[in-house]
């Protein structure tokens, strides 16, 4: 393994986490918002998608002002800082209209940090190592999910519905990530202050603008893993066992995102793309096809393999294709594209899935899917 600079290391520290809280709350909440809040599919359709498109639409903004600006660590501190504020809400929350502010605030975090994190993260890196150190940051990502996934099961398996005692308990490592960003954490080379930026759509390559295309496409088709977790719930797995449905599908992520980085360097990022997307495809049609319980194990292994595949390659080879100075606006932009996207394709989701069946919902995704390889195969290259 290359040498891994100070602020990948810290950075996947802070990350590892802010992780260990996101997932002590994530994998549970969809059960409490259907069994605790009382909250329709449509509903959690709603938001989650509005989760998720705050996110992705922050991120240009961000990426945008992180450029402009010359400055990558206070839009970092804030992202980190923000969801740290937000915790208590989700534990005392008693209304729909709490979580979705809940899910507001956190994903506006998000939104913040993701993309002067990921170009602050491109500039300390060589080309021909990117892919490897955006997989070492997601590989601790998704350690500090796996572990926090585990204290919410141990946490369920002792306390049977003790959702808010985790949602508290979660305070904790975020504060901690908020803390360590601010204090270790280095502002990295960016452009010079003196120098104007401009940021021009038709001056990005072609390559770029097919990509973000196909990310459009992928996007639509990106639901929240809420729906996956509940599909699961509802084919039998019981909800003890729902964070560890989730830790095998991180461990999955955490196990393969630093080769999926590394393969993606040595035979390109599109190839890489595309054996990512695959395994998306196998994983949607296997939940259309109303698998048992016991399958279910298996196709959440395989989704985490589709993420440890598609997400931080996607960010690398975004970071290839655009100049130096412009990569975190660039980098936003990928993800606000998806962010519109993603809020109808959970809507559409959690309408189909009320008014069908989750098998019909799935079936959907599965034609996304296949477009999007489609196009990425014939339609990107690589600069």
């Amino acid at each position: 393994m290359p040498r891994i600079p100070q602020n990948v290391k810290w950075l996947s520290f802070v990350s590892f986490l802010s992780d260990i809280s996101a997932e002590m709350t994530f994998p549970i909440l969809p059960l409490f918002m259907a069994s605790v809040i009382g909250m329709t599919t449509s509903q959690i359709g709603i938001v989650e998608g509005i989760g998720l498109s705050t996110v992705a639409l922050l991120k240009v903004f961000a990426g945008y002002a992180s450029d402009k600006w010359h400055t990558r660590k206070p839009f970092i501190v804030t992202g980190y800082t923000i969801p740290a504020l937000a915790k208590p809400i989700i534990a005392i929350s008693t209304s729909w209209w709490h979580v979705l502010l809940y899910r507001f605030l956190d994903r506006t975090g998000k939104g913040i940090r993701d993309a002067p994190r990921d170009a602050l993260i491109a500039a300390t890196t060589k080309k021909k190592q990117r892919g490897r150190m955006f997989g070492f940051h997601r590989a601790w990502d998704t350690v500090g999910a796996i572990i926090g996934s585990t204290i919410a099961a141990i946490i369920l398996f002792y306390i049977p519905g003790a959702y808010r005692l985790i949602f508290w308990i979660s305070i904790i490592p975020i504060t901690l990530a908020a803390f360590s960003v601010k204090t270790f954490v280095k502002e990295g080379p960016i452009t010079h202050e003196h120098q104007k930026f401009t940021f021009r759509l038709r001056d990005l390559n072609k390559a770029y603008k097919r990509f973000m295309l196909v990310s459009f496409v992928f996007g639509t088709a990106s639901i929240s893993y809420s729906f996956f977790l509940l599909t699961a719930n509802n084919r039998g797995i019981m909800p003890a066992l729902i964070p560890v449905l989730y830790i095998v599908y991180n461990i999955m992520y955490a196990t393969l995102s630093y080769p999926a980085g590394k393969l993606s360097d040595n035979i390109g990022r599109k190839n890489v793309l595309l054996l990512g997307y695959t395994l998306m495809l196998l994983t949607v049609l296997g939940f259309a096809l109303t698998p048992t319980p016991h399958i279910m194990w298996i196709l959440f292994a395989l989704y985490g393999s589709a993420i440890a595949f598609t997400d931080a390659v996607s960010n690398a080879f975004v970071a290839d294709l655009v100049p130096f100075d412009k990569r975190a606006t660039a980098l936003g932009l990928q993800h606000t594209i998806l962010g519109i996207a993603i809020l109808p394709g959970n809507i559409l989701f959690g309408y189909i899935t009320q008014q069908f069946s989750a098998s019909t919902a799935f079936y959907v995704l599965t034609g996304l899917v296949f477009i999007a390889t489609v196009l990425l195969w014939c339609y990107v290259k690589e600069k």
